[in-house]
C-alpha cells in the first residue's frame, strides 16, 4: 500500500509538471504571498496513522491481536517563509494524535462469555507527536482563482509518552447471580517508542483564491525514516478453549489523510481592529 500510494504522488507530479511547465505563471507563488496573502496559514489534518504488524511468536493466526488504521486528528499551522517563482517554502508545527487502534481475534467461546463487542477498538501507546516541518510546494495555476500543489518536504518529531513503558490490559467479566461477578483478564501487553526521528512527506492537492483567504486542500502520505513509534509484546490467556500466546507488535509513524490550511489576507487582522 505504501509503494502505491508513492507511486501515485510521484506519477502525478511528474506528469503535471511537465503538462503545465511552459503554460504556467513562473511568479504564482511570489504574487500570492508578496502581494495578497499572509505568511501565516492554519491546518487541520483529518488522517489515519497506518496499522501496524502483530504476530504470535509461534506463527499462529488464532488467537490473535489485529492491529487496526486508526483515527489521527492533525493540527497546527505553517510559516510561508520564501517564494521562488513558482516554489513557496514553508515551516511550522504540527501537532499529531497518535492511538493506535486494536481488536483482539478471539471467539465467544473461547471468552466464554456471548458478547464479542467488549474485545474491539481498544487504545495502546497513546501520545501525541509534535513535528517540525520544512516543505515545499510548486503552484501550477490551472484556472484565474485555482491552483494545482504539489508538494515535497521533511520533518522532525518529537513524542511525549510513548517512550514510556506502558501496560495495556483487557479484562472480560461475567454475571454469576444478582449480586456477583466473576472477572479474568485475557489480554497484556507492555510497550514503549521511539521518542524522536524524522518522517517525509508527499501531497497533491488545490488551492482556491478568495477575497478573504487561500484555501488549500490536499491529499498527504507521510512515512516514518526513524525506529517504531510504538514497540512491544502481549500475551493472550485464560481462554477456555485455546492454548495461551504470545507474541510482538511494532507500529510506524507512518499516517495518510487531507490537510485543509486557510491562509488569511494580508493584514487582516490590522483591519479587523480598525472597525
Amino acid at each position: 500500500m505504501i509503494c502505491q500510494i508513492i507511486k501515485f504522488f510521484t506519477v502525478a507530479s511528474i506528469l503535471l509538471a511537465t503538462v503545465f511547465f511552459n503554460k504556467v505563471n513562473a511568479q504564482e507563488a511570489e504574487k500570492l504571498f508578496h502581494e495578497k496573502y499572509s505568511k501565516i496559514s492554519l491546518v487541520i489534518q483529518p488522517s489515519r496513522l497506518e496499522a501496524g504488524q502483530a504476530y504470535n511468536y509461534d506463527k499462529s493466526t488464532y488467537p490473535s491481536l489485529v492491529l487496526n488504521n486508526s483515527r489521527s486528528l492533525q493540527a497546527g499551522f505553517y510559516y510561508n517563509f520564501a517564494q521562488s517563482g513558482r516554489f513557496n517554502f514553508k515551516t511550522g508545527l504540527i501537532f499529531k494524535e497518535l492511538g493506535p487502534n486494536f481488536d483482539l481475534n478471539v471467539t465467544n467461546e473461547d471468552v466464554g462469555y456471548e458478547r464479542e463487542e467488549f474485545l474491539q477498538n481498544f487504545i495502546i501507546g497513546e501520545a501525541f507527536i509534535f513535528t517540525i516541518p520544512l516543505k515545499t510546494e510548486c503552484f501550477i495555476p490551472i484556472s484565474h482563482k485555482v491552483n494545482i500543489i504539489a508538494g515535497l518536504g521533511i520533518g522532525f518529531g518529537v513524542t511525549t509518552d510513548s517512550n514510556i513503558p506502558t501496560r495495556t490490559s483487557v479484562s472480560v467479566v461475567k454475571k454469576i447471580d444478582e449480586n456477583n461477578y466473576e472477572g479474568k483478564t485475557i489480554f497484556v501487553s507492555n510497550t514503549n517508542g521511539a521518542k524522536k526521528g524524522f518522517e517525509s512527506e508527499i501531497s497533491l492537492g488545490l488551492n482556491y483564491k478568495t477575497k478573504f483567504a487561500l484555501l488549500q486542500l490536499e491529499l498527504f502520505y507521510s512515512q516514518n525514516f526513524w525506529q517504531p513509534i510504538v514497540t512491544g509484546e502481549y500475551s493472550i490467556s485464560n481462554l477456555e478453549i485455546s492454548d495461551d500466546k504470545t507474541g510482538q507488535l511494532t507500529v510506524y509513524n507512518n499516517f495518510y489523510g487531507l490537510s485543509l490550511s486557510i491562509t488569511p489576507k494580508k493584514k487582516w487582522l490590522v483591519r479587523k481592529s480598525k472597525r
